[in-house]
């Protein structure tokens, strides 16, 4: 009976033993032995161009299992992020915020940790950084040589001429202001005039010869080519065709380029068989050549007024080189395979933009734009579409030749009041004229009532602005700096961090403008400084004026103002159904997102309004702190049987009402405010905000 029993027990023991290891062997060893959650990048793509000083979103989806995740840049951890909804079994993106500095290639990568710490790392992504900056440049890709502008990093590309005929060798003037070389009228070239837009086309020369290859002086006049009294020669003219005159006698001259101070012209005279880069005075007097052996053209003289770039074959095929004013110290910067051509500098004189062939695609040899460090240590790619791009221009805003300083504040400069706390509560302790703000005070005090550590100021003043245009404000701050500008937040960088920049645009109108700077030193050393300047002066962008948020609730805002939100019957939206996130921010803490396209309409939305009654309505569109990175959300109103475009920088938005001007309504019905993802920014690497629009009755 024992033996029995001691059988049975034997049994039953055996029967758990193997239950226990079939679940070893099917849940547990599967779980030990399986790899661990994993995450990867999905924006940007690889090989993306991201501008430098930009606030970059990189989107990383992570596996249902992956509790954290980290990113990694240039071999750093840049931040992290944990699971939201661990248990929710879902996979789950993680918005990483980037701000790309150094331009040159940067590589992107992943480190994703499930619950016991196992890690998984993606495979490295490379983005290339650029510097800031606006093209004009020739393209065939319609068939004809068009004029283009874009953004050194690919966005906001736009065609600017479209009459199928041969427009080429585009000129910025310091204003924004284009002259170019077109066939428009009578089939042979004049010298053309053109805003940044695109619009206001004006014919500046009218002889029945060829007139081409404009160039700006500094105070707007232009030098041209003409075969109109025979030879080739540089003529001058002002910047509406008058008081035309010829400059060179010479009857092979080409390719005129000016000297930051207008004094001098660098040119290419291709008399016989030998090209060479010849100055003359403005006045037509003494001229000098520069170059010898080979062949040498397309002179481009340097913004800082030091050097000429240009193109020689002296070595084989042609390159970029480059050499001091008096033609002394010439030297190779590029190695393209099947040569270069076309030079232009950058504003601050660091880098130049050129075309090279690839010998791909269609066009003549497919050229394409180029990057070039101007000390040729970096090369890098701007377009690649298989077609022919040429006659780059980079923008160089006025004094663009020398560093920008601060402008001068109206007389008594920026008030500062500064605190003996990093909060800035209570009384400031000093208070006093700031004519700038630039300080560098390293590991002392701004005052001796002031503490070395923990320390706050608060600036208020006044900037005036002489030209309409595009501004690039920068802050460098180490620890926490906020940026107003007429009310609206621009840099908010609130937190402890090494010395830094921060840099946001505006379209800034001609006047003065209200600007509040706050910054707070935690320990260690102290420095801040503002800085600004015009980019760009293109009168497509609309300043938008923001106003104070309000409450998420609709009982706080006047009877005769109509809000529609995104989540209500007044909003339609459209396109493929995956494309479309929600999120919890914004107004009501409710938005919706989408990724941008660059050149086709995917996903829009669209707000339709029923307004009381017919009149002015001032329109403003409410942008999140988050999900909302385009530069350039173009805003369709229809109104009165009428339309209005108009494009808002999100990114330099944190939960305001931004204006898009007043109209008039006839609340007829039909009328909305429309918003797309097209925003010609490089594909798949912004995110546009929809959320929601205000209409509010002016007189």
């Amino acid at each position: 009976m024992t033996c029995r029993r001691l059988a049975v027990i034997l049994a039953v023991l055996a029967v758990v033993a193997m239950l226990i290891l079939g679940v070893l062997g099917f849940v547990v060893w599967p779980r030990l032995w399986a790899s661990p959650p994993a995450a990867r990048i999905v924006s940007p793509e690889a090989g993306a161009l991201v501008t430098a000083g930009d606030n970059y979103t990189i989107l990383v989806n992570a596996d249902p299992g992956a509790a954290r995740i980290e990113l990694w840049v240039d071999g750093d951890p840049l931040r992290g992020a944990a699971n939201p909804q661990p248990r929710s079994g879902q996979p789950w993106e993680a918005p990483q915020q980037w701000q790309a500095t150094t331009p040159g290639p940067h590589s992107l990568l992943v480190h994703a940790y499930d619950a016991s710490g196992r890690l998984s790392v993606s495979a490295p992504l490379t983005v290339t950084v650029v510097p800031p900056g606006l093209l004009a440049f020739v393209a065939n890709r319609t068939g004809y040589e068009e004029i283009y502008t874009m953004r050194t990093d690919g966005g906001e590309l736009r065609q600017l001429t479209s009459n199928g005929l041969t427009n080429r060798e585009p000129a910025w003037s310091r204003t924004g202001a284009l002259a170019y070389a077109s066939t428009q009228r009578a089939g042979d070239l004049d010298v053309w005039r053109l805003a940044a837009d695109g619009s206001g086309a004006a014919w500046l020369t009218t002889s029945s010869a060829s007139d081409y290859a404009p160039a700006w002086s500094p105070d707007g006049r232009l030098a041209f080519v003409s075969n109109r009294d025979g030879g080739e020669d540089i003529y001058l003219m002002d910047g509406n065709g008058a008081n035309q005159s010829r400059l060179t006698r010479d009857g092979f001259a080409g390719q005129p380029t000016w000297s930051p101070d207008g004094q001098r012209l660098a040119f290419t005279s291709s008399r016989g068989a030998a090209w060479d880069i010849n100055v003359i005075g403005a006045t037509g007097s003494s001229i000098t050549r520069l170059t010898s052996g080979g062949r040498n053209w397309f002179p481009a003289w340097s913004p800082r007024g030091d050097k000429i770039a240009f193109i020689s074959d002296r070595d084989g095929t042609p390159q970029v080189w480059t050499m001091n004013t008096d033609g002394s110290a010439p030297v190779r910067r590029s190695d393209f395979p099947a040569g270069a051509e076309h030079p232009t500098w950058s504003p601050d004189g660091e880098w130049l933009v050129c075309v090279a062939a690839t010998g791909e695609g269609d066009g003549v040899n497919a050229r394409e734009l180029y990057l070039l460090k101007a000390d040729g240590t970096m090369v890098i790619r701007l377009t690649n579409n298989g077609f022919s791009d040429a006659d780059p221009a980079w923008y160089w805003p006025t004094s663009a030749a020398t560093p920008q300083p601060t402008p001068s504040a109206p007389t008594a400069g920026f008030t500062g009041e500064y605190f003996a706390n990093p909060s800035l509560t209570g009384v400031p302790t000093l208070v006093r004229a700031d004519p700038t703000i630039d300080f560098d005070w390293g590991t002392g005090s701004p005052d001796a009532r002031l503490p070395a550590d923990g320390f706050a100021v608060r600036w208020t003043g006044t900037i005036s602005v002489t030209g309409d245009g595009v501004y690039s404000f920068a802050v460098t701050a180490d620890n926490g700096v906020r940026l107003w500008l007429d009310g609206a937040l621009l840099v908010d960088q609130w937190r402890d961090q090494a010395v830094t920049t921060h840099q946001a645009t505006r379209y800034l109108g001609v006047g003065e403008h209200q600007v509040k700077l706050e910054y707070y030193q935690r320990s260690g050393p102290a420095t801040v400084r503002l800085r600004w300047g015009a980019m760009v002066a293109t009168p497509t962008l609309v300043p938008p004026t923001a106003a104070p948020t309000p409450p998420p609730t609709a009982t706080a805002v006047a009877r005769a103002t109509v809000i529609v939100d995104e989540r209500e019957a007044g909003f339609q939206r459209g396109g493929p159904a995956g494309n479309w996130r929600e999120a919890s921010y914004g107004y009501g803490q409710h938005m919706l997102w989408t990724r941008n396209t660059q050149s086709a309409v995917s996903n829009w939305g669209r707000w339709t309004p029923v307004l009381p009654g017919p009149g002015r309505y001032e329109v403003f569109v409410f942008i999140p702190n988050n999900y909302a990175t385009t530069t350039a959300a173009r805003y369709r109103i229809t109104h009165a049987g009428r339309q209005d475009e108009r494009v808002v920088n999100q990114s330099i938005y944190n939960n305001q009402w931004v204006s898009l001007g007043a109209y008039d309504f006839d609340a007829k019905g039909g009328e909305s405010v429309y918003l797309s993802d097209l925003t010609a920014e490089r594909n798949l690497t912004r995110y546009i905000g929809f959320d929601a629009v205000k209409f509010e009755p002016r007189p």
